[in-house]
């Protein structure tokens, strides 16, 4: 007698076996000799149940099959989110020194056009005291 825990390994979701998810079929011996003295629609219904299994592996198949390739279809998905938040980390880096070196040039600029009006201020002041000079003179 085979128990329910034999028949169908761990769900992918958990256990120690994730992953493998083989549905282990035992066939059943329908030859004539072993089943002589059985009646026949007890017959029948292991013929059925043989059937059923055999339909029931197909089926475990292909949702073995369908869960592999979600999986990798999950493992790409995260390779790709991955290489985007690398990408991302380095554009933010990268936008963060241009953002520095943006900020370092209007420093430059508002020093310059500070120096260039208290240069013009004087030569304002040196202008006209010449012209008041050569004015009294």
């Amino acid at each position: 007698q085979v128990s329910a825990q034999e028949w169908v390994s761990p769900p992918p979701w958990g256990g120690a076996a994730r992953g493998t998810m083989s549905l282990r079929v035992v066939t059943i011996a329908l030859d004539k000799e072993t089943w002589d003295n059985v009646a026949p629609i007890i017959l029948k219904s292991f013929n059925v149940c043989a059937t059923n299994t055999t339909a029931l592996k197909k089926w475990a198949d292909k949702q073995e099959d369908r869960v592999r390739r979600c999986e990798e279809a999950h493992k790409e998905c995260e390779g790709r989110v991955d290489s985007e938040n690398a990408s991302l980390t380095e554009t933010k880096a990268r936008l963060e020194e241009v953002a520095g070196q943006l900020q370092a040039t209007t420093d430059l600029q508002k020093q310059q056009v500070g120096d260039l009006a208290e240069v013009l201020g004087r030569l304002l002041t040196c202008s006209g005291s010449l012209l008041r000079h050569l004015s009294a003179a």
